[in-house]
């Protein structure tokens, strides 16, 4: 009589090709999380030293994203067994934490709103940027990548009044505009270059805010790339660093500075004396506007001068352009 045959034997089959299976794809799985934690690692320390090699300040603007990777790759190696490769990711985290971490924190102000901005790129006169303006209620609109076709739709805006346009067919193009029932004035406003020998013609405006007037200016650097695109980048905000330096005045400097405000360019905006209006209220990524935020970067800012409180800070929706809108409202600081 054959003997019974039980029913664990297929099982028991299986579990040598089980081993041999995880033998195999274990390794590979550590192998991939450590190779990813030493590039990640490496990253984040070229990071502190941006000022070396073009490649490294552009590498530079990915700290955010870094910190989630090697936060998904402590977890994992932890999981996998691989305690000390886990403590290295999470040393490389907090380096990024220490960086990041006061945009995060340390937020709040008792001042009262009394200036509020909107800074929006239409991407060359996207329509749907214009129907984003009808339901907007910020006292001073800036504009740019504005053309002469979309500049001529601005009259038809109820809420807005064109104070002054330079449009042109590239994507130096810009404009401003202020709420017809806005309580301020506008005191004068003008086109500025900086430096002066820089083709892209930027806007500026003396505003008078309750009893202060303020000088207020739309941004837009060149976007890096490249030995010669970079060190131009960096060249141009040096020279507003010194042009807000030698400014006798308030200042409030809003738009796309293709820059993070952790990036070595703008450190020395705030050597300057400017304040990161993002410093407390997160960092909220504007570019590319179509990405989820994980993967987007900060790169349109909003920086004052000491006697501006930031109230209130938050990116738009993506509206169709490659850049999210950036709302700030502002208050002023008690003089003590």
């Amino acid at each position: 009589m054959p003997p019974a045959v039980t029913g664990d034997r297929p099982s028991k089959r299986r579990e040598p090709r089980r081993r041999r299976i995880a033998g195999i794809a274990l390794p590979a799985i550590a192998g991939g999380l450590i190779a990813a934690t030493v590039l990640a690692t490496a990253n984040t320390v070229a990071g502190y030293r941006s000022g070396w090699w073009w490649p490294l300040l552009l590498l530079e603007h990915l700290r955010i994203q870094l910190l989630w990777l090697l936060l998904l790759m402590v977890a994992g190696l932890w999981l996998i067994r691989r305690r000390w490769w886990a403590v290295g990711a999470l040393g490389a985290l907090l380096l990024n934490l220490i960086v990041l971490g006061p945009y995060w924190f340390g937020g709040g102000s008792s001042s009262e709103t009394t200036l509020t901005l909107l800074h929006l790129n239409t991407d060359r006169g996207r329509r749907s940027t214009l129907a984003y303006l009808e339901d907007r209620t910020e006292d001073v609109v800036f504009l740019q990548e504005v053309t002469p076709d979309f500049a001529n739709l601005l009259d038809e805006l109820d809420e807005y009044q064109l104070v002054i346009a330079r449009p042109r067919d590239d994507t130096r193009g810009s404009a401003m505009l202020v709420r017809r029932d806005w309580a301020g004035e506008v005191v004068t406003s003008e086109v500025m270059h900086i430096p002066d020998s820089a083709e892209r013609p930027l806007l500026s405006a003396d505003l008078m805010v309750g009893d202060r007037l303020v000088t207020v200016i739309s941004y837009h650097a060149i976007r890096p790339g490249g030995s010669t695109r970079t060190r131009y980048h960096s060249n141009e905000l040096n020279h507003l660093a010194s042009w807000v330096e030698a400014h006798d005045g308030e200042v409030i400097v809003i738009g796309d500075f293709n820059a993070t405000p952790w990036s070595n360019p703008i450190r020395g905006l705030e050597a300057a004396g400017l304040v990161l209006s993002n410093r407390g209220h997160g960092l909220q990524g504007t570019w590319p506007a179509d990405q989820p935020g994980v993967l987007r970067i900060p790169i349109d800012l909003c920086l004052h001068t000491t006697g501006w409180e930031t109230v209130a800070y938050s990116i738009g929706p993506a509206i169709g352009g490659d850049h999210r809108p950036l709302h700030v409202g502002l208050g002023h600081r008690p003089i003590p």
